[in-house]
């Protein structure tokens, strides 16, 4: 039986493979089932690295011309190995004239431009360039370290004296910022950076740089005559020259994680001359999370300066944007708000100080500064009047002065951005405008937006129950004859302190219909129904306060506990879920704790109420979502 020819050249090109590389190197044969021909680890003075590449191998007996090899590639492979966390070195053999090209196949992942969406071939072409060597692996074999992926090749094309001097002068500028990270036509290397110059005029040069999978035009560049700093054996420091401003701008914003630092002192000097709009968010998310990670703040701060010093809004909302979004725990609020106060005093747009004033509002909102938070929502409309016919300034606003204690206005804030936009918000909205006249001491009309919002949905969420449950409770407050009562808060406090003194539910009675919001006074009446044994009546004045104070976890508990001990089963789910989203998760661990803590429950008794408490959680609480009608 014949032997195909390519099984033929396949052989031979493993054999002369493992020839090439140097015999102290260990390359292990992979089988079929890896995809990859090779997995080489590579020695130095007969000692380990412990540093390993794959090896993907192809032969081919087809005529070369002028040691240019081409190929097509899978784009399911070039995917594939997108996956492969070590480097792959893509290797061309051909049997004809027995040379060997290669390739790292990251320069393919991060450089290939698709025609079209569904592409599913890409041809390559290799030159003299990429020829493979003994000498190769050699330098191979000392540059190769843990930080490989990290360095990077930078590859010139141009088509005349005037664009390699351009050129050459740009790698001075990219060696003094980044040191030994970046490399020039070394295409070891797996991670390449094109920089192609077409001399458009002999005055006028255009840039085209591609890098990690996108290729970016930037502005033309002109030549007035002068140009002298290109002769020039060594290059000024703090004076980039405008010529190659932008290339240098777009190189360190993408290649941020070789050196943070250098990076933004680099596009603190050469922003000024940017004029495109090529240069997206991802790329100032990447800039933000990179000087984060390596505690930077102060120097992001310098550089939003920079920014709208220099007139760069767009950017500067990159910048901010993306703190904003990599605000875990919010430990990056004040750096946000900081830098939103400079934009705010150094723009000349009052449009734009608007918009940095609204920002800032809803941040310090966020951050529960509610005094700061409504002083920028003043601000905001103050800048740019025209936030008073925008329904979400109303609606946001609204927030904060309810946050505040300030019911009644929040009341007139809500109904103001529902008329502007009644679509919007629904049925939240008629829950928050039911809360504000709840806590005016309004009931009768607080079930009103309450059923309202009830009447929208379908299926309740955590995030709707403390309304529902409220509706329930306004209800028993107006059944009780404490509908609109007048309201002397200093009274209210002093009976609840006598009340606590002389240890007299009567004065706690009449604390309530002093304030009927007055949590304090309605918690120790609780405790005090709880003692005589008016189980019935504790449990609606425990709920009571948990409506009123929704961050009093004990409450919440007691209002639990007595709602399974009176058999209110049916409202046992939204009491939770009100308390779920009142507290959060960890409020089913608070429960818990309180049942462990009752005296007179067995062991068992107490696990097995746990287990079907845990239970309901999952059923109510992690349904966040709602249906409306």
């Amino acid at each position: 039986m014949k032997r195909p020819q390519q099984h033929i050249i396949e052989t031979t090109s493993k054999k002369r493979f493992e020839e090439l590389i140097p015999d102290t190197w260990v390359a292990r044969e992979l089988g079929s089932d890896y995809g990859l021909d090779y997995l080489v680890e590579i020695f130095k003075d007969n000692n380990s690295t412990g540093h390993l590449f794959f090896v993907q191998l192809k032969g081919t007996d087809k005529e070369i011309i002028n040691n240019i090899i081409s190929y097509q590639l899978s784009i399911d492979n070039i995917n594939y190995w997108n996956t492969i966390i070590n480097p792959i070195l893509l290797v061309f053999y051909n049997s004809k004239l027995n040379k060997f090209w290669g390739i790292w196949t990251n320069e393919l992942k991060e450089n290939i431009i698709l025609r079209k969406n569904d592409q599913k071939k890409f041809t390559i072409k290799l030159t003299d360039k990429h020829l493979l060597t003994e000498d190769f692996f050699k330098e191979l074999e000392s540059i190769f370290d843990n930080t490989i992926p990290s360095k990077i090749n930078v590859t010139y094309r141009g088509n005349s004296n005037e664009t390699k001097l351009l050129h050459q002068h740009l790698e001075k500028w990219l060696k003094y910022f980044f040191e030994d990270k970046v490399h020039f036509e070394n295409h070891m290397l797996p991670n390449t950076c094109i920089v192609e110059y077409q001399s458009l005029t002999p005055d006028s040069i255009t840039i085209q740089i591609t890098i990690k999978g996108k290729t970016l035009n930037l502005q033309p560049v002109e030549f007035s005559g002068n140009e002298n700093f290109l002769f020039l054996p060594d290059i000024e420091i703090g004076k980039v020259p405008e010529q190659i401003s932008e290339c240098l701008l777009v190189f360190a914003l993408l290649n941020c994680e070789k050196n943070i630092k250098k990076s933004i002192t680099i596009i603190q000097s050469t922003i000024g001359n940017y004029t495109g709009d090529y240069l997206s968010i991802e790329s100032f998310l990447l800039l933000t999370k990179t000087a984060i990670q390596d505690e930077m703040s102060s120097e992001l701060n310098e550089l939003a300066k920079t920014l709208i010093l220099s007139n760069k809004i767009n950017e500067f909302q990159f910048v901010n944007t993306s703190i904003l979004m990599l605000n875990e725990d919010d430990k990056l609020d004040e750096l946000y708000q900081t830098n939103l106060k400079f934009a705010i005093e150094k723009v000349s747009d009052t449009q734009m100080k608007g918009i940095f004033s609204y920002n800032l509002a809803n941040s310090f909102r966020s951050s529960g500064d509610y005094y700061s938070s409504s002083l920028n929502y003043q601000n905001a409309r103050k800048f740019e009047p025209k936030y008073k016919e925008r329904f979400y300034w109303w609606f946001e606003y609204a927030g904060v002065l309810f946050l505040s204690g300030h019911s009644q206005i929040a009341e007139a804030f809500y109904l103001k951005s529902h008329e502007l936009e009644s679509e919007h918000n629904i049925p939240l909205i008629f829950g928050l405008i039911g809360d504000c006249n709840f806590f005016q001491g309004k009931f009768s009309e607080s079930i009103v937006y309450f059923d309202k919002l009830i009447e929208h949905i379908e299926r309740p969420s955590s995030s709707l129950y403390e309304f529902i449950l409220k509706s329930i409770v306004a209800k028993n407050l107006v059944a009780s004859k404490l509908d609109k009562l007048p309201v002397d808060i200093a009274l209210s406090i002093k009976l609840t302190r006598e009340g606590l003194e002389k240890e007299q539910e009567e004065l706690f009675e009449k604390a309530i219909i002093a304030n009927p919001v007055n949590g304090l006074a309605w918690f120790n009446y609780s405790i005090s129904l709880n003692l005589r044994g008016d189980i019935e009546g504790a449990f609606r004045a425990f709920t009571t306060t948990a409506c009123i104070q929704s961050w009093d976890s004990e409450a919440w508990c007691n209002s639990l506990l007595l709602a399974f001990s009176t058999k209110h089963f049916d409202l046992f789910p939204i009491i939770y879920g009100a308390a779920y989203k009142s507290i959060g998760s960890k409020f089913l661990n608070i429960f818990s704790q309180s049942i462990l803590d009752q005296p007179n429950l067995p062991m068992e008794a107490k696990r097995e109420l746990i287990k079907v408490f845990t239970d309901i959680s999952k059923e109510y609480v992690t349904k966040q979502d709602f249906v409306a009608k």
